[in-house]
């Protein structure tokens, strides 16, 4: 129960939001948009006809979407930094994870036999989806979590006016 305790202390701290938490809801936003894609893409009928195909290709997309997080930092300072430039950096991030799944999937479609390619799902239209909604859904995430921290942040704070900037402030 103790240690129920401390980490929900940590968890919920203010000095902290955990990056996997982040990435975690990253990861949600790239998981449903790429449901959204494949069925604005393809329909309900073959999404629920190969089943194993959308998991396994969303899986592997979310693997390289990962990687893009990784690189352009996309998770960090999400409470004191975010700004217009976190939000730039999660757009690169998931066009470039966009990019690079659609091309995977054109080389899959391309090289491997179609018995065997049942991973990955070179659609255009579904990678376009893929990428508008999830980056729209991660910038939404990014709001609404940095509204619910300064809204409950509030206590003990000290109202304070900045009057000019830099050697004059």
């Amino acid at each position: 129960m103790k240690l129920l305790h401390k980490l929900a202390d940590w968890y919920f701290s203010k000095r902290t939001l955990p990056y996997w938490c982040i990435l975690l809801l990253d990861s949600a936003c790239v998981f449903i948009g790429g449901f959204l894609g494949c069925t604005i893409a393809y329909g309900f009928s073959w999404m629920f006809s190969h089943p194993f195909r959308v998991v396994a290709g969303l899986l592997l997309s979310l693997v390289l979407f990962i990687v893009f997080f990784r690189i352009f930092h996309t998770y960090s300072g999400i409470i004191r930094f975010s700004s217009f430039v976190d939000l730039q950096k999660v757009g690169l991030a998931s066009f470039f994870g966009s990019l690079c799944t659609l091309i995977l999937g054109l080389l899959f479609s391309t090289f491997v036999p179609s018995s065997v390619n049942y991973v990955l799902f070179p659609g255009v239209v579904s990678c376009l989806v893929l990428f508008l909604s999830s980056t729209l859904m991660m910038w939404l995430v990014r709001v609404i979590v940095k509204r619910v921290f300064e809204t409950f942040n509030l206590e003990g704070a000290i109202p304070v006016a900045i009057y000019g900037t830099k050697a004059g402030g």
